[in-house]
């Protein structure tokens, strides 16, 4: 089991993580969707990855085209 440090550690890397990818996103210009609130972590979760996809579709048609 995990001590409580342990815990808030594990939960502070989680979240940085997470804010990594939404702000990778964010410099990428890729808009959230309008029902983003009423949308479920699942969904949330399939859509940010459908965005990081979209990312490295377009870096890598950027080296292709140097």
């Amino acid at each position: 089991m995990l001590s409580i440090e342990e815990r808030l550690r594990f939960y502070a890397e989680r979240d940085a993580q997470a804010q990594a990818i939404r702000d990778r996103i964010a410099a990428a210009g890729i808009k959230r969707p309008i029902n983003w609130d009423e949308m479920g972590s699942s969904e949330k979760d399939l859509w940010e990855e459908g965005a990081l996809r979209a990312i490295a579709r377009r870096e890598r048609r950027q080296e292709q085209a140097r």
